[in-house]
């Protein structure tokens, strides 16, 4: 690839995006292509700062959370993505704008939220790994993970109508909804049908 591909899993909590990036990263790598995995929040300082909101270690008012959200975003872009991008690999995020678009909109107006992401680099494809709130709290309960501050499944139901509304516009940038309701193989074999239509042949 003279240029990377950069592709985005969404979804709400216990949707399987890390999973399935993993298992992406897997079967690409496999093939002999280059693939870089991140996420979001991110491993520098400003994500960091947000997963101990996230895991209930410090607080912030929900409007400065969208606004660090969008500043890790640029950081993450700056630091770790494009430099993948220019280098010609496959980038497989597990959350990017539209995750801030579904999450911050429950608290802030979702065109502040929109504008405040609006330098954010638009992804090849953002995929909706969908599935029901309530089969989403299954998977979560199964985790030894501590509970976050929208694991709430008021919240998880509010976040899960948002991301419907967001992939059923036409507006944000190429998009796809994938049923992720099955067993986790199907749902890579759907991920990697897409994905091959967009990329070029090695």
């Amino acid at each position: 690839m003279a240029n990377g591909l950069f592709i985005v899993l969404e979804g709400i909590d216990g949707s399987g995006t890390t999973t399935q990036m993993d298992r992406l990263a897997n079967h690409f790598r496999n093939e002999g292509r280059t693939v870089h995995t991140t996420a979001e929040p991110s491993t520098h300082p400003i994500g960091k700062m947000i997963r101990d909101v996230l895991e209930k270690r410090q607080t912030l008012p929900p409007n400065a959370l969208a606004l660090a959200f969008a500043a890790d975003r640029l950081d993450h872009l700056e630091k770790e993505i494009e430099p993948a991008l220019e280098n010609g690999t496959l980038v497989i995020a597990d959350r990017y704008v539209l995750s801030s678009l579904a999450y911050q909109s429950l608290a802030a107006p979702l065109k502040w939220v929109v504008s405040i992401n609006s330098l954010a680099k638009s992804p090849d494809m953002s995929f909706l790994l969908q599935v029901t709130p309530e089969l989403a709290a299954e998977r979560r309960a199964q985790r030894s993970t501590p509970e976050e501050i929208f694991d709430a499944a008021e919240k998880q139901r509010a976040i899960a109508k948002a991301y419907d509304d967001i992939f059923e516009s036409d507006a944000f940038g190429p998009k796809e909804v994938i049923d992720a309701s099955g067993e986790k193989e199907d749902i890579t074999a759907a991920l990697v049908t897409k994905i091959n239509t967009l990329l070029p042949s090695q």
